[in-house]
């Protein structure tokens, strides 16, 4: 979630008091508060660009990484028993698979390729579906690499 203004100005106010105490002598809390300080300063860095949010045309993709190819991929991912729920469930199948073409038209308007990951094997129904409509798709279990 993008940093609101709410955080931003608590950020600020924290930061602010931080250095009119390393002007002044150091409190007790001083160490801790500045720890925390850091640690929101870094935070703050490594969301400062948009892969971070993989986030365009009103949609949120779950992450991104870069191919084999050189080329960014922005995924969407799947786990639990969320094959499961959309076999048994056809509007859960239909918005998922609408949303998906969503998803593909979104990151390669963008120059970028799209995949699907699931946690949990991949039904053989929806991986013809998907072999039909050429998604590239992985299996990556829980915990591994």
């Amino acid at each position: 979630m993008p940093w609101t203004t709410l955080i931003a100005l608590r950020f600020a106010r924290m930061r602010r008091s931080l250095l009119y105490a390393a002007v002044r002598s150091p409190f007790p809390g001083f160490t801790s508060l500045h720890r925390t300080v850091v640690w929101t300063v870094g935070q703050l860095d490594a969301t400062d660009h948009q892969r971070a949010w993989c986030k365009e045309g009103g949609r949120e993709f779950d992450g991104a990484f870069t191919g084999d190819d050189g080329v960014e991929v922005w995924y969407e991912a799947k786990s639990g028993k969320y094959w499961e729920l959309a076999n048994e469930t056809p509007k859960v199948m239909e918005k998922f698979k609408s949303n998906l073409g969503d998803a593909r038209l979104i990151a390669e308007e963008g120059g970028r390729k799209f995949s699907l990951i699931s946690e949990k094997p991949i039904p053989e129904n929806i991986v013809k579906w998907f072999d039909k409509k050429n998604y590239t798709w992985r299996v990556i279990p829980k915990g591994a690499g």
